[in-house]
């Protein structure tokens, strides 16, 4: 059976929201796929993975957090019911056990047929509302068990998101369907996409289309001049964990030699786009940013953007000297400076000269905190609106294009 999905620009689908991604499908074939996914992920959150909104994968020890955690909630509200249940059938037993009470004490008295049968009567009742204690109590563990499912799956609906490309391999594994993509009409940017995936993105480039904050965790890479590397972690945590919780924390790498580039830079677009998609990450490039980044700097420059005629690989081999980013410098075109630059280099001026002249040795990464933090204050935000951090301000403001002052 053939399912046809709508264009997916953001590579992330929500579980709740993949039935309204299914074209020309009518609504009982889009619930079932749904219920398909909510049941597959109640078992397992690494046959489909399944990830947060900003593309991670949901560790498989995740699942069973989620689950204890809604079991525990729906056993307490099972035996609440429960006791409510029973206190009525508590009283009925009190008046019975009473009453048989009565009849033994009679035993011995009364012997005729009818005070032995209604004894026996009076047991066989008492049994059976003991069983119906029982069968309440079994009831509402059956009704928990119910709710815990109908909470994992809207969860799973509301917080849970897959890669579609991963979806669409599922699907055609496990339930055989012949998964299809209608291609958008609408570019991705104003290049055609053939000419885009040909310019050449360097480190510089990388940290501003894909807006990386943190070089040191991007999204579980180490973002390096050369390239992009796995992130290492403490090696005594990381003894600790298991293979498979291993394989779920660790981000993607090609080969699996982390001692190695993921992505070595600089690379083509293209090869970043395929990277990114590999690695699920493909909602991390701004596409539009992409384009105007790499034109702002063709221009800037006075040449057509670059097109690779060999790999980053092979250019290395070849010992082909790397042009260098063009510097921007407070006598070149201010425009051209964000006003946030400018401003932070204003403050840096100051903290460096307040250093020197208390015989402290100043660097740029030891002020960083403080401007961000004088920035923070002042309300001054990135053109997104973020808060802009010390690395941001050492790589931005302070790494090119800016030269301490030296003391009169």
């Amino acid at each position: 059976m053939k399912l046809t999905f709508k264009p997916c620009q953001q590579e992330l689908l929500k579980v709740g929201e993949i039935g309204e991604s299914i074209v020309q499908a009518d609504a009982p074939l889009r619930r079932s796929i749904v219920d398909r996914v909510c049941m597959a992920l109640r078992l397992d959150w690494e046959r489909l993975p399944l990830r947060d909104a900003m593309g991670f994968k949901r560790p498989a020890r995740g699942l069973i957090a989620v689950k204890k955690s809604m079991m525990d909630t729906a056993n307490k509200r099972a035996r609440a019911r429960a006791y409510a249940e029973n206190l009525k059938v508590d009283e009925a037993i009190d008046v019975l056990r009473l009453k048989l009470g009565e009849h033994e004490s009679l035993s011995g008295v009364v012997t005729d047929q009818s005070t032995q049968k209604e004894s026996c009567d009076l047991k066989e009742r008492l049994m059976l509302l003991s069983l119906l204690q029982e069968q309440n109590v079994q009831n509402e563990e059956e009704r928990a068990q119910a709710e815990v499912a109908d909470d994992l799956d809207e969860f799973i609906r509301s917080n849970g998101y897959l890669l579609a490309s991963e979806l669409a391999g599922w699907l055609r594994k496990e339930h055989g369907f012949d998964v299809t993509f209608v291609e958008s009409a609408i570019p991705t940017d104003e290049q055609p996409r053939s000419v885009s995936d040909a310019a050449i993105v360097r480190y510089e480039d990388l940290l501003v289309i894909c807006s990386v904050e943190d070089e040191n965790d991007f999204f579980g890479y180490a973002v390096q001049p050369n390239g992009l590397y796995v992130k290492m972690y403490d090696k005594h945590a990381w003894s600790l964990l298991t293979p498979r919780e291993k394989a779920a924390v660790r981000a993607w790498h090609p080969t699996g030699e982390y001692d190695k580039a993921a992505r070595p830079l600089p690379c083509t677009l293209g090869e970043l786009r395929t990277f990114v998609a590999e690695a699920g990450l493909s909602w991390s490039i701004d596409e539009k940013v992409a384009t105007e980044s790499l034109r702002e700097r063709a221009q800037t420059a006075g040449t057509p953007p670059q097109v690779a005629a060999e790999s980053p690989e092979q250019a290395a081999l070849s010992g082909a000297p790397e042009k260098t980013a063009l510097e921007i410098t407070p006598d070149h075109d201010a425009k051209q400076v964000d006003l946030w630059i400018i401003h932070a280099r204003e403050i840096a001026h100051d903290i460096w000269l307040r250093m020197l002249n208390v015989c402290q040795k100043p660097t740029k990464e030891g002020i960083a905190d403080e401007i961000a933090a004088k920035l923070w204050k002042s309300s001054v935000v990135t053109k997104r609106g973020k808060r802009i951090t010390a690395n941001y301000v050492v790589r931005h403001a302070l790494r090119n294009g800016w030269k301490p002052p030296q003391p009169d």
